[in-house]
């Protein structure tokens, strides 16, 4: 299961490091990891979750975003000098952990509380709920709680991320009956396959389309996982993305 995550900067600290992601792992991409997680924030609209996982996900692919605790804010701002068009901001900035989850839902369109200092991971639960648009729920497990795509999971004082998976989706999956994806190839099941890439370690935008990116990218992944380099996802190709 993929997740939003921003922890640390360039020099593995939390704050004066550069503008912008110097690793590409700063606000990133990466697999599900336990957290002991306090509570989930989860959207109580489908429109909302799905607004706020695409703004996580652009955010996490756009190297201009990088980690500061010391410049929490300067993503906000700019991105509300944008209207929150985040996938126009092209300038090099900064946000933590709390900053981006805030950032994400703002992108939604949800009015959070935060009147030029974005909620800390101390206060999050109560602006979030503030804001109308969240359930707090406590957590228990991944599989207990069903995670949701847009579901926000916070350890209170200490750190918070995104899911951006069903838990469904990705632990009922089984490469066997996995579709056949090739150039042209859209949807889920292209998305679920890029954000595998994108969790492996393979630069990708997670938008359903199987482009001539995507197809270079597998590519590039099945020579690196000694496979036949042709690009398709078949079941071989499946089953490497998952180990």
């Amino acid at each position: 299961m993929r997740i939003g995550h921003a922890s640390i900067d360039e020099n593995n600290k939390a704050k004066n490091g550069r503008d912008g992601d110097q690793t590409g792992k700063e606000v990133c991409i990466r697999t599900y990891y336990d957290k002991n997680w306090d509570y989930i924030l989860r959207p109580k609209s489908k429109d909302i979750a799905e607004k706020s996982a695409k703004a996580c996900e652009a955010i996490c692919i756009n190297d201009h975003i990088g980690y500061d605790q010391n410049d929490r804010n300067k993503l906000i701002k700019d991105l509300e000098a944008l209207n929150w068009q985040y996938m126009n901001l092209n300038k090099d900035t900064e946000c933590d952990c709390s900053s981006f989850m805030t950032a994400c839902a703002l992108c939604a369109g949800v009015k959070i509380n935060y009147k030029g200092n974005a909620p800390h991971t101390r206060t999050m639960r109560t602006r979030f709920k503030e804001s109308g648009a969240y359930d707090v729920i406590q957590f228990i497990s991944p599989k207990h709680n069903n995670l949701k795509r847009g579901d926000i999971l916070l350890k209170e004082g200490n750190h918070t991320v995104m899911s951006l998976d069903n838990y469904e989706t990705t632990t009922t999956i089984s490469p066997s009956v996995m579709p056949v994806l090739k150039e042209g190839s859209h949807g889920e099941w292209v998305k679920i396959a890029q954000g595998r890439l994108v969790v492996k370690g393979y630069p990708l935008t997670v938008d359903g389309d199987f482009g001539p990116k995507t197809k270079e990218t597998v590519r590039q992944f099945q020579s690196d996982h000694h496979l036949k380099a042709d690009g398709i996802i078949g079941k071989n190709t499946w089953t490497a993305l998952y180990k």
